[in-house]
Order: C-alpha cells, then structure tokens, then sequence
C-alpha cells in the first residue's frame, strides 16, 4: 500500500509541476512582419509643421496604401505597412508640395523620413469695395430735422 501511495504523490507533483510550468511560461511573441513610416514635417526654418498630410504609395503597385497628418509637434507615423518601397507626397496649407521618392520598409523596422518644406506661393487677393463720392458735409443738401421721438432711444 506504501507503494501505492508513493506512486500516487509523485504522479500528482508531476502533474502539477507540468501544470506549473504551463502557466507559468513565457508567452510567445507574435513575429512582427510590417514595418513604419515615421517623420517630423518642418518649415525651411526648422518650424514644426502641424497638420501636413503625408501620402504613402506602394512604388510597386503605384497604390494608395495610407494617408497620415502630422499632430500638433509637426510628427506623423504610417505604422504597419508591409515590407517593400514607398513613396511619399507631404502637402501642407502655405506650403509647396514635397516627394520622397523611395522610402524602403523592412521587417520590424522604422524608417524615420523626415521632410522640410518650402513657402508656397501664397497669392491672396484683398478686393475692398468703396464709395467713390464721400459724404457731403459742404451744403445741407443731404440734411434732415428730426424731432423728439426719433430722439428718444429708450421708451
């Protein structure tokens, strides 16, 4: 019966040491096989740019894949795209379009692409309408009595 018993504890510390082990392992890291786009957008003054859109082609497909804005620091991140080579058109109000013809995307890596953009040509039109006669203030000719009512203003 001792034998028995013996055989009984030690199939159950093993089981437990099993399950131990089982819960207790390190999860598996899922493998990563994108990349990113990162960047900051500035003037030709070193001034953060917010709110640039950033375009990311796939060179190879000549497709759209993303479309991204830079935040308030003048930073924008494209995140998991595939491996391979992009292109990107950066686009801001006030400033002139920019190209990075090849940006290349590898596994689990960030390609930092930082981009400076030049003024634009803004060209903004004033037009301001005015009278060509001024008021005439010569001759009463323009001139008016007025009595008490239209002079009172409370009622």
């Amino acid at each position: 019966m001792t034998f028995a018993i013996r055989t009984f504890r030690t199939g159950v510390f093993t089981l437990a040491l099993a399950l131990l082990l089982v819960v207790c392992a390190p999860a598996g890291h899922a493998q990563n096989i994108t990349g990113e786009i990162d960047g900051v957008v500035t003037d030709s003054t070193g001034a953060l740019v917010p709110g640039a859109t950033i375009t990311v082609t796939d060179i190879a497909t000549k497709k759209l894949v993303r479309t991204v804005t830079s935040n308030g620091k003048g930073s924008y991140t494209a995140a998991l795209l595939a491996v391979g080579d992009y292109s990107l058109n950066i686009a801001a109000a006030g400033f002139e379009a920019t190209s990075v013809t090849l940006v290349t995307v590898n596994v689990g890596e960030t390609a930092t692409t930082n981009v400076s953009l030049k003024s634009g040509n803004v060209n903004e039109t004033v037009t301001v309408e005015a009278s060509t006669t001024a008021p005439n203030v010569e001759t009463p000719e323009n001139s008016a009595v007025i009595n008490e009512s239209q002079l009172k203003i409370w009622p």
